[in-house]
């Protein structure tokens, strides 16, 4: 009886430790970065924190609508193009139109946010973000990458630069998003989507992008 019970607990274990590991690689989407990203500067840097509660809201409004909601309808569109048959079913043609969606996205939020220049450090970001897009869509012609850990790097990468290079006071925004990272690869690595390796090579990818382009973009 006891040997039953102990049984039946190791699934419902495992099935929660995979629920948690799916929410975290959902909570950590790459569309989702731009925004936790754009949360840690507006409430976790003190210059950010002076602006207007209207421009915080303005900000994290319109990067939700445009490179979340946008990309996510998109998809949802091409997904019943695919049902309709007016769009051939291809795997990496579907991959390829998002991902340049996605960028599209990216560059027209951070245009929207250039009539502000205080919003000059998430603008930044989201351009850097849009050269990772980019890359990921490259590099997968040749091997696979993780979007997931490309997308965190540059987020990484961006904040140690602003940190440590800048000299910006991010140290309680840069420990949490670090914390973050360590959670989502703890997540990719558990849940087996991709080989190990991929992952560790994504996100030194994602932290090379954002260290290169910090200072060219």
């Amino acid at each position: 009886m006891t040997e039953q019970a102990t049984s039946t607990q190791k699934p419902l274990r495992e099935r929660l430790v995979v629920l948690c590991a799916r929410a975290l690689s959902l909570l950590f989407h790459p569309l989702m970065v731009g925004v936790w990203m754009a949360l840690l500067v507006m409430y976790g840097y003190a210059s950010a924190m002076k602006f207007p509660h209207s421009i915080r809201e303005f900000v994290i409004g319109s990067m939700l609508a445009i490179t979340v909601a946008a990309p996510l309808l998109f998809r949802k569109l091409l997904s019943l193009s695919e049902r309709l048959g007016r769009l051939r079913n291809s795997g990496r043609m579907f991959r390829c139109l998002t991902l340049v969606f996605d960028a599209i996205c990216l560059v027209g939020c951070g245009w929207l946010f250039s009539a502000l220049p205080l919003l000059f450090l998430v603008r930044k970001m989201l351009y850097l973000l849009t050269i990772a897009t980019l890359v990921v869509l490259v590099v997968e012609f040749w091997r696979p990458l993780s979007r997931h850990l490309v997308a965190y790097g540059v987020v990484l990468g961006y904040m140690w630069v602003l940190l440590f290079v800048g000299n910006i006071s991010l140290l309680y925004p840069f420990v949490v998003a670090l914390v973050g990272g360590g959670l989502l690869l703890s997540s990719r690595l558990y849940l087996t989507t991709q080989r190990p390796s991929v992952l560790y090579l994504s996100l030194i990818v994602g932290v090379l992008i954002s260290l290169f382009g910090a200072f060219f973009v």
